[in-house]
Parts: structure tokens; sequence; C-alpha cells
């Protein structure tokens, strides 16, 4: 059985074990002590972020590796999901407005629109599209 002890890590980087702790450790002055520290799965993986973090964990959930993710040269903090039928499109920002085109582009920068903001409101669109196109789709069957 795991038994667990929530300790406070004081000044100078000094934790102060229990006194019943070290009784049942059978821990005396000069005893050396090491430090386990356990890693989910779950934390080692890209997260869909969600309002409610339980209800996130709740469902099944597939693990891209952070590796993955180095090798495209895609941040953490610029991942975007495009969704579509049977497919789904892990991007990042500067794919999504490299993409309108350098015409584009170049009007968007002279009329100073932030274009990471852009990025996310176009797959919020694009999403949006595919979650109407998915409901007709359902409502033909």
């Amino acid at each position: 059985m795991k038994k667990i002890c929530e300790l406070i890590l004081e000044d100078d980087n000094v934790i102060r074990l229990p006194e019943n702790v070290k009784r049942n450790m059978l821990l005396r002055k000069g005893d050396k002590i090491c430090l386990f520290f356990e890693t989910s799965l779950k934390d080692k993986c890209f997260k869909i972020s969600c309002e409610n973090d339980e209800e996130l964990f709740d469902e099944d959930f597939y693990c891209v590796p952070k590796r993955i993710f180095d090798n495209c040269n895609i941040s953490f903090d610029d991942i975007h999901i495009i969704q579509n039928k049977g497919s789904m499109t892990l991007t990042s920002s500067e794919v999504i407005i490299r993409s309108l085109g350098k015409e584009v582009i170049a009007c968007l920068i002279e009329q100073d629109v932030d274009l990471q903001l852009l990025a996310e409101d176009l797959v919020d669109c694009m999403n949006d599209e595919i979650g109407e196109d998915n409901e007709e789709y359902k409502e033909n069957l």
C-alpha cells in the first residue's frame, strides 16, 4: 500500500519530516533519504486544454510524444487542431498564416492584424463548419 505524506519545502530547501513518519520509517539523524518522483503518462503528453481537467481525463486519450512536435518544429504553446471527417491535423499558427499567401499576409500586416489571433479564429471557423457538416451527415442517415 502506498502512503502519501505531503511536506512543505522550508527556507534553505529544508524538508521537515513529521515525527510519526520518522518513527514509522525508523529514521535516525544522519540517515540518507531518497526521493522518488512518479510522473504519469498523462503528464508527459500533449493535452488538449479543457475547462475541467477531470472531464478531460475521464475520456480515452491518445498520447502524442513531445519529440514528435519537436521534430515538426511545433511549439506546445502554438498547437492548433483542425478537425475533418476521418482526419485531424495538428499544426501551428505559422503554417496556417503562411497558407494564406504572401499577398494576403502583406495586406494583413499593413492593417496591423494580430496574426496569432487570426490563426486561432480561422481554426475555430473551420472546426465549426466541420461540426455543422457532421450534424447534417447524421441527419441524412
